[in-house]
């Protein structure tokens, strides 16, 4: 923790990141996720 609140660098990299991965999440794909466990659920 304390290297990511003084190392400059790191915290570019790291948010950096962090933007990459949650570009990768949607709200159209976690609905489509959830009713296909809604429906294997309902289907026993």
């Amino acid at each position: 923790m304390w290297r990511a609140l003084t190392d400059d660098n790191l915290r570019r990299e790291m948010r950096a990141k962090g933007l990459k991965r949650a570009a990768t999440f949607s709200w159209q794909r976690t609905a489509r996720e959830t009713l296909a466990v809604y429906q294997k659920v309902a289907q026993g």
